[in-house]
């Protein structure tokens, strides 16, 4: 993983209120899930940089809880996304418990990943994953991602720019104790 530095800041407001004053809104926040499955290594009281024991760290569950719960609230299926803010930060037993969640949750919905491109910012990284979302519904385009080089049974990562075919994103981000949070961005 590769530290970086980066911060992103918002107006958030109800669509009336914006639209009675005139503004322009960019992106609307149709649903976002808080989720926390603890990880193998948190149930063990147990922190590690281990990178061969599998769900040592970050937890498939918290984000798969996440997922579904966000598609509910936001009365969606995985046929309604256009494009995923993955959250995945260069930690392999990380990247995989989140590419296991995406792969059960929203197959074949295109994954950015903006983090590297950036390296992971701490906590500003969930707030970058959300403006990339916003960003690519602005624009009606899913923004290529550095160069990936996993395995052909794994999601693929867009590589290169393309259209952004739907309506809504779902931009995720969690952590290697077990938290996860989903939020899904809807065109205005």
């Amino acid at each position: 993983m590769v530290g970086g530095e980066g911060a992103a800041v918002f107006v958030l407001e109800c669509l009336d209120a914006a639209l009675q004053r005139g503004a322009s809104p960019i992106a609307e926040v149709i649903a976002m899930t808080s989720r926390f499955v603890a990880s193998a290594g948190m149930q063990l009281a147990k922190r590690t940089c281990d990178i061969t024991t599998p769900g040592i760290r970050g937890s498939a569950g918290a984000i798969k809880l996440a997922i579904n719960d966000a598609l509910q609230k936001a009365n969606l299926t995985h046929a309604d996304i256009g494009m995923v803010v993955s959250h995945a930060m260069g930690d392999p037993v990380i990247d995989t418990e989140e590419r296991q969640a995406l792969q059960s949750c929203l197959p074949d919905v295109p994954v950015v990943t903006p983090i590297s491109k950036l390296g992971h910012t701490g906590a500003a990284s969930g707030s970058i994953e959300i403006l990339v979302g916003v960003l690519a519904l602005k624009h009606k385009q899913i923004p290529p991602s550095m160069k990936w080089n996993g395995s052909p049974t794994e999601k693929p990562i867009v590589s290169e720019a393309q259209p952004l075919p739907k309506s809504h994103v779902l931009c995720l981000s969690h952590t290697s104790e077990g938290s996860a949070i989903a939020t899904i961005l809807a065109s205005v």
